[in-house]
């Protein structure tokens, strides 16, 4: 798998099949972004959302955050009918496995959490 550094500030591990995510948000809080290092909005959003306070923010939070580059995905067709990721880039937001949301285009990672009784 390329590991994009850009991504590296703001999340916590690369994750490259089915099985690897659904392991790493089967318990606690997690976000995982979907990218692509040639998208355009994918990039400003990761730019965006790696800036201190924000990655603070996650982490004052308890979330685990999670990459996924569709383009390393091994599998990425049955994780875009398990979880309905057609575009990118993309967030889903996961509690203890179970998947509470999903975001999609370009955005601010408060609004990713700003509906959720567990945000500061």
């Amino acid at each position: 798998m390329v590991k994009i550094a850009r991504w590296e500030k703001l999340c916590d591990k690369a994750v490259d099949n089915l099985r690897d995510l659904e392991s790493e948000v089967a318990s606690g809080k997690s976000a995982v972004f979907f990218m692509a290092s040639w998208c355009y909005p994918c990039n400003l959003f990761i730019d965006g959302c790696a800036q201190k306070e924000k990655r603070k923010y996650l982490l004052d939070n308890n979330v685990k955050s999670f990459y996924v580059d569709v383009d390393d995905f091994v599998g990425f067709v049955g994780i875009g009918t398990t979880y309905d990721v057609g575009a990118i880039p993309a967030v889903l937001v996961f509690e203890d496995g179970k998947n509470l949301t999903k975001k999609v285009g370009l955005m601010d990672v408060y609004d990713v959490f700003k509906d959720f009784a567990w945000k500061k």
